[in-house]
């Protein structure tokens, strides 16, 4: 059981940036099923530079600060009428860490202190969903489902962090109430299962091909991507992380020119790039630079797959196929020199179709 919001002054934000306060409080059981561990509460505190974007309240820069703790006790009706979260006065912050298996971790301080009071009250519909889903690669073969209820809400809370009173100025559309259950069954091989794949992607008619590279080299990392409809591209993509003078930065090219083959024998992609670094006060844009990118495959592609059907709305269910390959990739920047390194390639195709009520 959950419950979320998002807290942040509007005439703050209006002038510039602002620390917008995220919160998420949840209780139940996780882990493993021999590790099943009953969890009373946890409280999850962001503090995220935040602006003003349309009317939105849009994040533009990484967390200041991320901390949790288990010193809290949370209540959430499961019918989602209702929930408290209220931690024992002002209590220490720790870190919070996930885990590539979805689990977390609430581990060493970081020196914060918080205390929080707050009260929802579920508002309007209860809307359910479920999903299930099979996933498989010669390494690994998933099978998971997932059911949950949802519904908005009103709250209000008192929020102090290290000894000062922060917003109270719940966003609106951000409160809401939550319960979820989630199992998934994970069989790894310990050799790849099936023969490599020969050859491009089988795409039905009027299917959608996207093809992805992506690759690491010094300082910087490259993601590209080609969407492709009966021999059209339709859109491409290409986004870049690096280092400038000691400064992380990131940009992206929604128009890049992007060839990655479908069979995964290589490709290319070309773009410049503007690039923006975190400051202070937002995303600050810093100059562009020219961006050529080269993968070259190696080894054999594998392919993998994914099926899945869910019913938010109504039933429909999804088939993805895809192949794989281990890539040796090469990058550019602004005519500097040729830096080596290592990425992958990847082509998928996805079918979707509704299934009767």
């Amino acid at each position: 059981m959950a419950a979320s919001a998002a807290f942040a002054d509007p005439v703050t934000c209006g002038e510039g940036t602002c620390d917008a306060v995220f919160l998420t409080a949840a209780s139940g059981v996780i882990g493993f099923a021999s590790l099943r561990a009953p969890v009373p509460g946890i409280v999850i505190v962001q503090v995220i530079p935040s602006t003003i974007e349309n009317g939105e309240l849009v994040t533009v820069a990484e967390p200041t600060l991320l901390g949790c703790t288990y010193d809290v006790d949370v209540a959430i009706a499961r019918n989602l009428t209702s929930g408290s979260v209220a931690t024992a006065g002002q209590v220490p912050l720790r870190d919070f860490v996930t885990h590539d298996d979805g689990s977390f971790d609430c581990v060493t301080p970081n020196g914060h202190s918080f205390a929080l009071t707050a009260a929802f009250a579920g508002v309007g519909d209860v809307f359910a969903s479920a999903s299930r889903s099979q996933f498989a690669t010669p390494w690994t073969h998933e099978l998971s489902s997932e059911s949950g209820v949802s519904r908005a809400a009103t709250v209000q809370a008192t929020i102090t962090l290290d000894g000062a009173a922060m917003t109270s100025h719940v966003w609106p559309g951000t409160a809401s109430l939550a319960g979820v259950a989630a199992r998934s069954m994970v069989v790894n091989h310990t050799h790849p299962v099936g023969p490599p794949a020969n050859g491009p992607l089988v795409v039905a008619p009027r299917g959608v091909l996207v093809t992805y590279g992506q690759g690491t080299a010094g300082d910087w990392s490259v993601d590209a991507m080609a969407f492709t409809q009966d021999g059209t591209q339709l859109k491409t993509f290409l986004g870049v992380f690096g280092t400038l003078d000691g400064q992380p930065v990131w940009g992206d090219a929604p128009s890049a020119v992007v060839d990655l083959a479908p069979d995964l024998s290589g490709g290319t992609a070309q773009a410049t790039v503007v690039l923006y670094q975190p400051t202070s006060e937002g995303a600050v844009e810093v100059g562009e630079v020219a961006v050529t990118a080269t993968w070259t495959g190696t080894g054999s592609a594998w392919r993998f797959s994914s099926k899945g059907a869910s019913s938010p709305d109504g039933r429909f269910h999804s088939v993805t196929t895809g192949i794989h390959r281990d890539a040796a990739f090469t990058l550019v920047i602004d005519s500097g020199p040729t830096l080596a390194g290592s990425g992958f390639l990847e082509a998928w195709t996805t079918k979707q179709a509704p299934q009767p009520e």
